[in-house]
């Protein structure tokens, strides 16, 4: 599934330089497990700095950065389902797939993906929330209820 991200991001990734630093503009409920709010929040802090003063190489570097915490934040969130035995891992795995997919415009800076970044960041930030109130909060929810069990 990850092989997605290798394939897209190009083959020499120069060190992100941040021109200045953007404020979070958008929030994501917090969960209550601190590693996957600690991810949640600063994935949305990354998308946050994508600005108007970004170079077409600085955003291409940036998008490949993002990606790569993004595909870290998956693998950690999917080991943590399967730790838990969360009944909804599959369709969780299933749904990370499919942010996958939509990410795909993300890393389309060669095109028109530049020009547009500003839109296609407001569009990820609103697609991220939604897969976190109708997916993470879920298992956020299952692991409170049965943590005692888990950690028993």
């Amino acid at each position: 599934m990850w092989q997605l991200f290798t394939m897209l991001a190009p083959k020499k990734v120069n060190e992100v330089r941040i021109i200045e630093q953007a404020p979070i503009d958008e929030k994501v409920p917090l969960l209550g497990i601190s590693r996957l709010d600690r991810d949640h929040i600063e994935i949305i802090r990354l998308l946050s700095k994508i600005t108007d003063h970004l170079t077409k190489d600085q955003y291409i570097d940036f998008c490949v950065h993002i990606l790569t915490y993004v595909e870290s934040h998956f693998i950690e969130e999917e080991e943590f389902m399967d730790k838990i035995y969360y009944p909804g891992t599959r369709i969780h795995k299933l749904e990370h797939m499919s942010l996958a997919n939509v990410v795909k415009v993300f890393l389309k800076p060669y095109s028109n993906g530049y020009e547009q970044k500003l839109e296609i960041v407001k569009e990820c930030k609103q697609i991220f929330k939604f897969h976190v109130e109708q997916h993470d909060i879920p298992l956020a929810k299952y692991y409170n209820e049965h943590k005692e069990l888990l950690h028993g």
